[in-house]
């Protein structure tokens, strides 16, 4: 296990470190120079099958939250002619860190995978696709595309700040002159996407790994991690304030990974994986469990975009979750039913039972609204929601009925909700 620190923040390998390899006290971030001596230069796929067949051996899959095979998106595109690569680097998680590390750690990786890709379907144009509030990675990027010389265009653009914005169709949206909102699909936009151009989007980590596969091969890639999902994967493990990017291999410990930062289970009174639409677990659930996100989602627990969020003791979930939904609810694209009517419906009814003496019947209610928004609306927005409250309903049947009582007085919430964001335009 090892650690570093920069203006950067902190990040933590845990075993063996593939995507912040080569980083240290000496070496904070890797510019064209350093990165080429870590990892040396990546052969391109010749092709479209090519690159499909590589990523399949690997059993690469999205590390953007939905961890949708990888190889199956070169697959869609078919035979479609003038394809985009656009890298999804917009992380709208208030607590996630992990793509901004790579922007300001490892840029030349996730540019190598995203150019790769480029080569393999022919594509002439990348696009970085980040919020216009990351100043520091906006800089850091361009001053990565500076250091290279591709035949590939690549171009950095900035969409509003804004949770939703981050949505895949939302980012195409956007790259094609509108506003940065969800559309419905179909198509997807391998079928059509930016300016109409079948389009290959994916998150800025996922593409670094393809860049690992490339230069190494699909058998290097899967000789760590679990049979279903190979390789390793970034975490941000935060209370609230504090925010460390740990790499750690797929089927490692969750403890392991916490007690890599310095932090204990023990010492939270409840843990929220996954995001802000995440699902909750108390520590005692998390003991034995794995960086398995196939075995965590038949339990109903999630990764998501890979965050570990650890409540102090002293902080209720239950309020928690009351902040977080009447967050959400702000966030919404303001264009679906289920978002513009369900959520602030169901921020306000989790409010009243985080806050105050409530009756049995209004979590009946709750859970009833939860239900009604759930696979509603043209993005997984309001089934976020719903899946978080659900969790937080189902955690502690005890400390329910406490605030059914009104017996809990904790009001501060931990967790940050940029309430500015809500002021951006939509």
């Amino acid at each position: 296990m090892s650690a570093t620190h920069s203006g950067f923040g902190q990040i933590v390998t845990v075993g063996e470190p593939r995507l912040l390899a080569g980083l240290d006290a000496d070496h904070p971030t890797a510019n064209l120079a350093r990165h080429r001596q870590v990892h040396g230069n990546v052969t391109a796929a010749a092709n479209r099958e090519q690159l499909r067949r590589e990523l399949e051996a690997a059993g690469l899959r999205g590390r953007g939250g939905a961890g949708f095979p990888t190889h199956i998106k070169v697959a869609s595109l078919g035979k479609r002619r003038s394809p985009v690569v656009v890298v999804n680097a917009s992380e709208g998680e208030p607590l996630s860190r992990k793509d901004a590390v790579i922007m300001a750690r490892v840029p030349h990786l996730m540019l190598d995978g995203a150019i790769g890709v480029a080569l393999a379907i022919d594509a002439d144009r990348v696009i970085m696709y980040l919020h216009d509030d990351r100043a520091e990675a906006y800089t850091q990027m361009q001053r990565a595309v500076a250091e290279r010389s591709d035949t590939v265009s690549i171009e950095i653009k900035a969409g509003p700040a804004r949770y939703i914005a981050g949505e895949a169709s939302a980012a195409v949206a956007f790259l094609s002159g509108g506003a940065a909102l969800p559309t419905r699909k179909p198509p997807q936009p391998t079928e059509k996407g930016v300016g109409g151009r079948p389009t290959f989007i994916s998150n800025a980590e996922t593409f670094a790994h393809i860049a690992l596969i490339l230069r190494s091969g699909a058998a290097w890639f899967r000789s760590i991690g679990v049979a279903s999902d190979p390789g390793t994967m970034l975490l941000t493990v935060s209370d609230g304030s504090t925010h460390i990017v740990v790499e750690a291999s797929t089927g490692t410990p969750i403890t392991h990974v916490v007690e890599g930062v310095g932090a204990s289970l023990d010492r939270s009174s409840a843990v929220l994986l996954g995001g802000y639409a995440g699902t909750w677990a108390l520590p005692h659930m998390l003991a034995a469990r794995t960086l398995d996100r196939d075995v965590l989602t038949k339990d109903g627990l999630s990764l998501g975009v890979g965050q570990i969020a650890l409540l102090p003791t002293e902080a209720c979930y239950l309020r928690e979750t009351a902040s977080l939904t009447r967050w959400l609810a702000g966030e919404t694209a303001g264009q679906c039913g289920p978002c513009v009517h369900g959520l602030p419906d169901i921020a306000s009814m989790m409010h009243r039972i985080a806050m105050s003496a409530t009756r049995t019947e209004d979590t009946d209610t709750l859970l009833r609204w939860a239900d009604l928004v759930d696979g509603r609306g043209a993005c997984g927005h309001p089934g976020g929601v719903s899946r978080l409250v659900r969790s937080a309903i189902a955690l502690s049947p005890e400390h329910l009925h406490q605030h059914h009582l009104g017996g809990c007085r904790v009001t501060a919430p931990v967790f940050p909700t940029p309430m500015a964001l809500a002021a951006v335009s939509r």
